[in-house]
């Protein structure tokens, strides 16, 4: 299993720092953090989640907790 990034769990001053540097770049910011344990799929698991990811034109992340 791999590790990979998750979305960043941030406290009201850290939100308004990252809000800030937004602001000061006219860009998006997102703030992630090491953390996601990407799940090992098999063929048929790989398949049904590529199947529904072109349903609903979306990138679909499986991992453990």
């Amino acid at each position: 299993m791999a590790e990979f990034l998750k979305i960043a769990e941030l406290d009201e001053d850290a939100v308004a720092k990252v809000k800030g540097v937004e602001n000061a770049l006219g860009l998006h910011v997102m703030a992630y953090e090491r953390g996601l344990d990407i799940a090992d799929l098999s063929g048929a698991q790989l398949q049904e989640i590529k199947r529904i990811e072109d349903e609903l034109g979306v990138i679909l992340i499986a991992y453990r907790d």
